[in-house]
This record gives structure tokens, sequence and C-alpha cells, in this order.
């Protein structure tokens, strides 16, 4: 329908574009938080866990698509001056879409 269509994420305003954004970027660090403390904590008790496993299975499928989805480096297509102060404050890998979310959250 015509108000299904609407609600797609081409007609999203700015705002809800970039709440959007932040919200899938606070997810997959969440997933790699996930990921990093399962893994140690299977590593520490020499097993595997089931959220370990899943936590890393989804955040490295997402890296493991990053040149279709931003890239062989995303930091060529945005504006020098941008990418100049937010590069002040911490580095950022230009082929990760994790780093390139984590950017234009903060």
């Amino acid at each position: 329908t015509a108000s299904r269509v609407c609600r797609h994420a081409f007609f999203w305003g700015g705002d809800k574009r970039m709440g959007f954004l932040c919200d899938l970027s606070e997810r997959i660090e969440t997933l790699c938080l996930t990921a990093a403390n399962a893994t140690a904590a299977a590593n520490a008790t020499a097993s595997s866990t089931t959220a370990s496993t899943v936590a890393e299975s989804l955040a490295l499928r997402i890296e493991q698509k990053a040149n279709s989805i931003v890239g062989l480096s995303w930091e060529k297509n945005l504006d020098a001056s941008f990418l100049q102060n937010a590069t002040k404050r911490r580095v950022y890998d230009p082929t990760s879409v994790r780093d390139l979310l984590r950017m234009m959250r903060n």
C-alpha cells in the first residue's frame, strides 16, 4: 500500500535516519562487547558459549560485507574538514562499518 511505501527508510527525515544509524551503531558495539566478553569467559572456563558464537557471527558478517556496504574506504567520500575534525579525537578504520557508524554517532 502507499502508506507502507511511505514508511520505507528512503522517505525518512534526517532525524529519523540519524536515530536509526545511532541505534544500529550501539547494537553493533554491544554485539562486539558481548562477543569479546563471552569469548574471554569461554576461554577462562575452556568451553564455548552460544552467546559468544552468535555475537561473533553477527559482528563478523557485518564486517565481511563492509566492502559492499561502505566500499573499500569510506573516508574518500567524506568532506576533508569533517574527517579532519572527527579524527582529532579518535582513530577510525576506513574499511570498517562499525567505525563509520561510531564516527557518525560521535
